[in-house]
């Protein structure tokens, strides 16, 4: 007998995409992303009961320091999910290099806001490039969480859930 439950897809909005996340449900896949110092992201199955969330995988499997102004964000060679902690000391760029995976997971939150930085994609965050390829970081907390997907013959980087960060 094929199942009667439905499935239901929520877009996290800025407001909603980070800190620690949690919807009632009965079941289905939610993220948890959590802002602290130390960022993590999770992926966790909610069973039919509504007991306790499962995890499925972490979003974080490795640290990678701030580059500093101007320099670039470089994913683990052997394609581990990774998260960086951005801090500046005035107006600053980066650059977030190609993934080394697919499926690489990807999160960059500010943790010390002296200025605004924005961080480069050559690419774009989108398959149509509407989005363009700058992501503005302008509060401590902000965070952008992506994800590295094959687009054409090339692996890239396109956003599961941002809070704070502008896209142009």
């Amino acid at each position: 007998m094929p199942s009667t439950e439905s499935t239901t897809t929520y877009r996290l909005t800025d407001a909603e995409a980070l800190g620690t996340f949690a919807m009632n449900l009965t079941s289905g896949i939610i993220i948890i992303v959590d802002d602290s110092d130390v960022p993590t992201g999770e992926l966790r199955q909610v069973n039919a009961s509504g007991v306790a969330p499962t995890k499925i995988r972490s979003f974080v499997e490795a640290v990678v320091a701030d580059p500093g102004d101007g320099n670039d964000i470089d994913p683990p060679t052997d394609g581990a999910d990774f998260s960086c902690a951005i801090t500046t000391a005035g107006a600053e760029t980066r650059v977030l290099t190609q993934p080394t995976k697919l499926l690489q997971t990807a999160l960059i939150t500010f943790a010390v806001d002296v200025g605004d930085f924005t961080m480069d994609n050559a690419s774009g965050w989108d398959d149509s490039g509407s989005s363009g390829n700058l992501a503005t970081f302008a509060d401590a907390g902000d965070a952008f969480l992506v994800i590295a997907l094959g687009i054409g013959a090339v692996t890239d980087w396109r956003v599961v859930a941002k809070k704070g960060v502008a896209l142009s």
